[in-house]
């Protein structure tokens, strides 16, 4: 190849592989920060979505120490100063390693072996510094080396002759820099990763002596060299993730009887792994399904319960994590009760209602249990019979209990007064209607038309009572002669009607002789037990053999005259 020819391709080469370099920082630039939204796309902050943090599993490894060993190409552009070029050697290899301070920074050893060829070979040592960029999958590094290179050549044959023009090999100064992108698979946590490519620029000067006609002269070298290979990283400054495995129940207070449901969250699980879950508890029974589980509450007793649950991804410690979360039972409130006497005041020997009413929040049954300071109890339920009989005088207080299953109980009280029996009213006589003997002055103790009427009204009075007696006193006008015989006589003529005519019992019919002065009849009711002489006092009993009524004898006929001459019979 033409010595034109040469220096184009070394020059293409050479701003490839910058424009290379230019293009890896400037990717790992972006993987490092994000893809910018464009402005177009741009959404308010409070509607824009909160961002998952990346998985420790997926994160970039902070390796301690890096070796990589790989294929490189060594492309040198110079020559000697008698003219004689170098040429690239296609076979060769390159070695780092790498050790960092921090998350970017460190230092950086890299050897160089490009095998002696018909025309020359080369081995470079250089150390200095490195930056890496890491990201989930993607880790770009630049360094800046220097040291040395053990240069051979170049061998030239000797125009005209057959010897060659040779350089023994000799140490020269080095002075290189350049970049690469590695590639980190997850496995193993990145501890194994593939460098896609690496270049690097470098210069070399080298002194080979005096110029002779076989040997000597200067060499000033521009080099590209590309390169790809394997990396392995140790020392991880991160441990290896550990799942992690948190719980909450809900809701956190209950009663007995309520459910709890406790809902597990697992992170820094290890992606596409199986994840197996189990629960147990200290109280209560289980119902589970995954990373969530319900527990029935039935029968717990007040208190703390805990709930665990595992997780499991592997057998190794990390893999593995244990969460706990904690409920509380509460006791329901206890019963309330309020306690009543139907009626609230009774003579002795008289029954009292007692009714209790009782209030309860809980699924829990009810008793109840009564207690009293006199008398005696039946009890049914909420409801329970007072008897009073032989209890004094006074106060009664009854206590209404109610009891649940839980054994929380309330009580109330309920009064009776309790009184003295009362005495029963003294029966006393009632009056009737009167007979009045004035309308006939022929026949003053004759019984009219309008007495009857009236005895008529005493007959039906003592049909309904039974038991009463009839009470008749006979009256006399004073200025009548032969009063008290007429005031008897009316007396008799009376009863004679309510025996005889009305069918009275002759034993229910008493004849009494009053004071009053008047020429009539007086009718009482007697009750039984009433005192007539106390009710109606001043009038004398009258003896059965002055009882002697009168026959109804009807007054003689006379004649009187009608207007016209007429006559008409009277009686």
């Amino acid at each position: 190849m033409g010595k034109t020819g040469c220096k184009f391709d070394e020059r293409q080469l050479l701003r490839a592989a910058l424009c290379l370099m230019a293009a890896t920082a400037l990717c790992s630039t972006i993987c490092a920060q994000g893809t910018p939204a464009k402005a177009t796309d741009a959404k308010p902050v409070a509607s824009a979505k909160k961002k998952a943090p990346p998985s420790p599993w997926t994160t970039p490894s902070m390796s301690t120490f890096d070796l990589s060993a790989g294929y490189a190409y060594w492309k040198p552009s110079g020559s000697l100063s008698n003219g004689n070029a170098f040429e690239a050697i296609k076979a060769g290899a390159m070695f780092s390693g790498a050790y960092y301070f921090s998350r970017h920074f460190g230092v950086d050893a890299d050897v160089g072996i490009h095998p002696e060829t018909s025309n020359d070979g080369a081995a470079t040592f250089a150390g200095g510094i490195i930056y890496r960029i890491p990201t989930a999958h993607f880790t770009p590094f630049f360094h800046a080396l220097g040291g040395a290179a053990h240069l051979t050549g170049a061998n030239i044959p000797t125009i005209g002759t057959s010897s060659y023009f040779y350089n023994h090999a000799g140490y020269g100064a080095l002075a290189m820099g350049g970049g690469g992108l590695d590639y980190e698979p997850s496995w193993k946590r990145h501890l194994l990763g593939i460098r896609l490519f690496e270049v690097d620029y470098e210069n070399i000067q080298k002194d080979f002596g005096a110029y002779t006609a076989t040997s000597g002269g200067d060499a000033k070298l521009n080099v590209v060299r590309l390169g790809a290979g394997l990396v392995v990283h140790f020392g991880d400054k991160t441990p290896e993730p550990r799942v992690e495995y948190s719980c909450e129940a809900t809701p956190g207070i209950v009663f007995p009887g309520d459910p709890v449901r406790v809902i597990g969250t697992v992170g820094s699980a290890e992606p596409n792994k199986k994840m197996t879950f189990s629960w147990s508890t200290f109280g209560g029974r289980l119902t589970s399904k995954d990373n969530s589980t319900t527990v029935d509450t039935t029968g717990l007793a007040p208190g703390t319960y805990e709930v665990r649950g595992i997780v499991r991804q592997g057998s190794k410690a990390n893999e593995n994590a244990v969460c706990s979360a904690s409920f509380i039972v509460r006791q329901y409130p206890g019963p309330t009760i309020s306690c009543s006497a139907d009626p609230e005041m009774v003579a002795v020997g008289q029954v009292v209602a007692i009714h209790a009413e009782a209030k309860e929040e809980s699924p829990y049954k009810l008793t109840f249990s009564y207690k009293t300071t006199a008398g005696t109890l039946a009890a049914t339920g909420d409801t329970a019979t007072l008897q009073t009989s032989g209890v004094d005088v006074g106060i009664v207080r009854v206590t209404c209990t109610v009891t649940d299953e839980a054994g929380q109980s309330a009580s109330a009280m309920a009064v009776a007064a309790i009184e003295p029996t009362p005495t029963p009213p003294q029966p006393k006589t009632q009056r009737l209607c009167s007979l009045n003997f004035t309308r006939d002055p022929k026949r003053p103790t004759r019984v009219d038309n309008e007495a009857k009427a009236c005895l008529d009204d005493i007959a039906l009075t003592l049909e309904h009572y039974s038991a009463a007696k009839i009470i008749i006193v006979g009256q006399s006008a004073a200025c009548e002669k032969k009063g008290e015989a007429a005031a008897v006589q009316r007396a008799a003529n009376a009863g004679d009607y309510l025996i005889h005519q009305k069918g009275i019992d002759a034993a229910r019919v008493e004849y009494r002789l009053g004071q009053a002065g008047v020429m009539q009849v007086d009718n009482y009711l007697l009750p039984p037990g009433a005192n007539f002489n106390q009710d109606v006092p001043g009038t004398l009993l009258v003896e059965e053999s002055q009882i002697k009524p009168e026959p109804r004898v009807a007054l003689p006929m006379r004649h009187t005259k009608r207007p016209g001459g007429k006559s008409q019979d009277r009686k």
